[in-house]
């Protein structure tokens, strides 16, 4: 818990300023009883979350920057975190200036005695666990029917955790390594930018003894040496002069590309793991381009060449086909990533780190008695491989208390690995592991994703769509994925991305990807400066009922100078209507007109600079909208009076032409 004192003197929280600490999705009550004025209210709030782990580190944030809240130095502050664990902790490393950590017993405290000016950073704190045996912790409770906002068919929950060994003595399997590499137009710029330093990154922590080969694609598709070459610092030099030369343009030739990287396994040495990371920002538009011909293409080779690959791809951006690479992941041994234009280097570079390092491939989970636990997420049946320092985490339901007996199996090194071990499932409701049905939850909800990506019908993705729903609704667990534009259970437009950057001139571009929609009359863009007022800048038609994928955009001609604030509002056929994210573009001002300072003692007059030959219209406005006044004026200097106002925080709101500027100033 945290309990900062973020309020001093007479300041009052400008609501823009709230609204962008809480951020997009806050959470909102109303108090059952009415707060004195000058009372303290204390608001617990709990909740699951599921923290980063990776090579036995396990990394927490808090959110601790109180400064768009905070009017008064904070002259104490105290963090405390107790933690729980089957784990051996080596170490605890966090990030706060000015303050003490302290580990007592299963507990940790953070401390600082030291007046903020402004308390404007969040607490980050990394675990450092050991890592020197194989892990397989279990956890397991029954539940109370009033956890739930449903009536669950099962009572017990249960979740495995699984890792194998990972010190520095731990053995990992060598690789035959393929990158490919999407070099088409659509990735000029910032994403081949990208793309190569994630090359380049993969090329130099390559293992010793893995083989590998880079392979380019655009509407030819490129090897660089033909085959795979061994790690040396030859072939090094050789891959790095090879990324380098690369340049985006042309077309996408998904199925020349893998078809060229599976026949390349053909010669290598079948003790190794093939492993294929493909990325590209596109979908097929040359070669073989529909779907069923390019995974029938890719088994083909695959069968051919008498090999087994491990295929993980990455969809960048809003143009992919996530059917066709989510589908190319699940049937070849690996799984499929999608991100964002600017995720590219730092997420395929931190995925190397875990797949470099395979310690058991072909991993299987059985349970007896069978049937015990059921509806297991991921499916035993379908369990990735696992790697060095990465867990798999495998949950499910129970109604009958009792031992169970858990075989782990695969292949390492060309020799079967088979452990064993025993399972008690708890008969009782444990309040400290209340947390393993939402986990199961996450897990199915996961599950259910990856196929509303690979289904062909709106029938299905709808019936997908509404089993989320219905989990999310039971388990109270939320799915950012599934939020925008639903009506309802049925899915009225799934919106891809919605995106808002400026251009040339101040102008800001607008820009959405659909992939569904239903009864679709027309989005109406809406704008606001303070996150409360919205005023709508235009519309632009919807494509009533389709599945194919649209891209729709908008300019704002004349932006405000400073944070402008668009959401778009998605109205069906019958006037049932729903609104999206929110984006936030900032536009600098460009013009020579400035505050003189935004923080004044009560009574002092505002200063407003103009280094332009032009007149100024200024209001000056209260945080409900009231305007206080309006004053014309043609000076380089301008003194606008605040006599008589109350401490808080304004609005003023300058206009010179076509230029316009917004600024917050703070009375105390």
């Amino acid at each position: 818990s945290s309990t900062p004192n973020t309020s001093g003197g007479n300041g009052t929280i400008a609501s823009s300023d709230l609204d962008r600490y809480l951020g997009s999705n806050p959470l909102f009550f109303e108090p059952q009883d009415t707060v004195p004025n000058g009372e303290f209210i204390t608001v617990e709030i709990t909740y699951v979350e599921l923290l980063n782990y990776t090579f036995g580190k396990i990394n927490f944030s808090y959110p601790g920057d109180y400064s768009l809240i905070q009017f008064a130095a904070i002259d104490t502050f105290a963090f405390n975190l107790n933690y729980v664990s089957e784990r051996n902790l080596d170490d605890v490393n966090y990030t706060m200036d000015n303050s003490e950590l302290q580990v007592i017993d299963s507990g940790i405290n953070i401390t600082s005695n030291t007046s903020f000016q402004r308390l404007d950073e969040n607490i980050a704190i990394e675990f450092i666990v050991s890592t020197d045996d194989l892990v397989v912790i279990d956890y397991s409770t029954m539940v109370n029917d009033t956890l739930f906002d449903c009536s669950p068919d099962k009572s017990g929950y249960v979740s495995l955790i699984l890792e194998p060994q990972s010190d520095s003595t731990t053995a990992v399997i060598q690789k035959n390594f393929t990158l490919v590499i999407d070099k088409s137009g659509s990735m000029i710029g910032e994403k081949i930018g990208q793309a190569k330093q994630a090359a380049s990154f993969i090329v130099d922590n390559l293992n010793e003894g893995d083989f590998f080969n880079i392979i380019s694609f655009s509407k030819d598709v490129n090897s660089l040496f033909g085959e795979h070459r061994e790690k040396s610092e030859e072939s090094v030099d050789q891959a790095s002069s090879y990324i380098n030369s690369i340049d985006a343009g042309g077309s996408t030739n998904i199925s020349g590309s893998l078809i060229e990287s599976i026949a390349e396994f053909d010669t290598v040495d079948d003790d190794k793991a093939n492993i294929i990371i493909f990325f590209t920002d596109g979908q097929a538009t040359t070669g073989i381009t529909d779907t069923p011909g390019i995974l029938a293409g890719v088994e083909g080779e695959v069968i051919s060449k008498e090999t087994e690959i491990f295929l993980f791809t990455f969809g960048i951006g809003a143009a992919v086909d996530k059917q066709l690479l989510t589908l190319l992941g699940k049937e070849n041994n690996g799984l499929a990533t999608f991100l964002e234009d600017n995720n590219l280097r730092e997420t395929i570079t931190n995925f190397f780190l875990q797949v470099n390092n395979p310690v058991l491939i072909g991993t299987q989970l059985s349970i007896f008695p069978q049937g015990v636990i059921c509806e297991l997420t991921p499916a035993i049946d379908n369990l990735p491989n696992l790697y060095k320092g990465e867990q798999l985490i495998v949950s499910g339901k129970y109604n009958n208390p009792q031992d169970v007996k858990l075989t782990l199996e695969g292949t390492a090194f060309n020799k079967d690995v088979k452990v064993e071990f025993d399972v008690l499932l708890s008969d009782t409701i444990s309040a400290d592991r209340s947390f393993l049905p939402k986990l199961w939850a996450k897990q199915k909800i996961d599950e259910l994703t990856e196929n509303f990506n690979i289904a062909n019908t709106d029938s299905e993705k709808n019936a997908i769509q509404e089993e989320i729903d219905n989990i999310s609704r039971c388990f109270n667990v939320v799915s950012l994925d599934f939020n925008s534009f639903v009506d309802g259970t049925v899915l009225s437009v799934e919106l891809l991305d919605f995106t808002g950057q400026e251009i040339d001139d101040q102008k800001v571009s607008l820009e959405w990807v659909t992939v569904g929609e239903l009864n679709n009359k027309v989005f109406e863009i809406e704008h606001s400066t303070d996150f409360e007022n919205w005023n709508k800048l235009g519309e632009v038609a919807g494509s009533l009922t389709t599945s194919e994928r649209n891209v729709y955009s908008f300019v704002d001609k004349l932006p405000s100078i400073g944070i402008n604030y668009y959401r778009l509002k998605q109205v069906d056929v019958n006037g049932v209507f729903s609104y999206s994210k929110v984006v936030a573009v900032q536009i600098d001002a460009i013009s020579n007109i400035e505050l003189v300072s935004n923080l004044l003692s009560v009574g002092q007059a505002i200063n407003i600079q103009n280094q332009e030959e032009s007149e100024l219209t200024i209001h000056l406005i209260d945080m409900s909208g009231k305007l206080i006044s309006r004053t014309l004026s043609p000076a380089r200097f301008t003194e606008i009076p605040t006599v008589g106002l109350a401490a808080g925080a304004y609005l003023v709101h300058i206009q010179a032409g076509n230029t316009v500027l917004t600024e917050k100033i703070i009375l105390k």
